[in-house]
C-alpha cells in the first residue's frame, strides 16, 4: 500500500511541477502580448493624430477662399472671353 502511495505522490508532484511551469510560461506570454498591444495601441494614436494632420491639412489647402482672390477670378473670367 505504501509504494502505491508513494507513486501517488510522485505523479501529483510531478503534476504540480507541470503546472507550475505551465503556469510561469502563460505568465510570461501573458507579457509579452501585452506589450505588444500597448505598442500596437501607440502605433495606432501616432497613425490617427498623422490622419488628422493630413486631413487638416488637405481641407486648408483646398479652401477656395484662400487660394481663389478677386484677381485670380478676375483673370479667369477675362480669360474666358478670348
Amino acid at each position: 500500500m505504501k509504494r502505491y502511495q508513494r507513486e501517488g505522490e510522485i505523479a501529483l508532484n510531478d503534476a504540480m511541477d507541470e503546472l507550475n511551469s505551465q503556469a510561469a510560461i502563460s505568465s510570461i506570454t501573458i507579457g509579452q502580448q501585452s506589450a505588444q498591444l500597448a505598442t500596437a495601441a501607440a502605433s495606432l494614436e501616432n497613425s490617427k493624430t498623422q490622419l488628422e494632420e493630413s486631413e487638416n491639412s488637405a481641407l486648408d489647402k483646398s479652401d477656395l477662399n484662400t487660394v481663389l482672390s478677386i484677381d485670380t477670378l478676375s483673370q479667369l473670367l477675362t480669360a474666358q472671353n478670348f
